[in-house]
């Protein structure tokens, strides 16, 4: 773990990262815990990379494609790294945001940090939690990429991840898990806009 981070710190101060997220919106962004990362592809139309967690419940059946996020860690000489489960738990040493969206690319997407070309903070976006329904806030960033395949072998990444996919916004709106898709839709406009597309 401690590998990942000083590779995600040492990654962060070489790469230029821009925003979208307005001084006023960024009041309440330490009170997340979870963060995520979307990786795409410019192009036309443009492609997001997504994930499929592997099924936890037998009899459920295939969990749709998905944001790829998770929950922030911090770390304590007793535990180690653990995740932080309300804000109040946190620790001296805990992630940022930005660190955990990446950590959480390269466990359960394989994503490699050299591949990317540009980060771009997104903020806060809703979805429902899974296995409660209750609603949740998650800090988004997206990574456009370099390369399509230019990600680590399956055999690198998190058990919990069934699959990995490049997905059209159309394609993700017709098949992805539901409470993501008006999510996707809002960040492909965004980025239509920042690239002035």
């Amino acid at each position: 773990m401690n590998d990942t981070h000083a590779s995600i710190s040492s990654f962060l101060q070489q790469l230029s990262q821009s925003t979208m997220v307005a001084e006023d919106g960024r009041g309440g962004m330490e009170n997340h815990t979870k963060a995520g990362v979307v990786p795409f592809m410019r192009g036309v139309p443009r492609r997001f990379y997504m994930m499929r967690p592997a099924s936890k419940i037998a009899g459920l059946g295939d969990a749709p494609f998905q944001i790829c996020k998770g929950t922030r860690m911090h770390y304590s000489d007793q535990q180690g790294w653990h995740d932080i489960r309300k804000p109040a738990d946190r620790l001296p040493q805990a992630e940022t945001l930005l660190q955990t969206a990446l950590r959480e690319g390269i466990e359960e997407m394989g994503l490699k940090l050299a591949n990317i070309t540009r980060l771009i903070e997104l903020g806060a976006y809703g979805f429902a939690s899974v296995t409660t329904g209750r609603s949740k806030s998650m800090w988004l960033y997206a990574a456009e990429m370099i390369h399509e395949q230019d990600f680590l072998p399956a055999d690198e990444i998190a058990s919990s991840t069934a699959e990995c996919r490049w997905f059209t916004l159309q394609d993700f709106v017709a098949s992805g898990r539901e409470d993501h898709r008006y999510i996707l839709s809002d960040i492909d406009a965004r980025l239509s806009l920042f690239y002035k597309e």
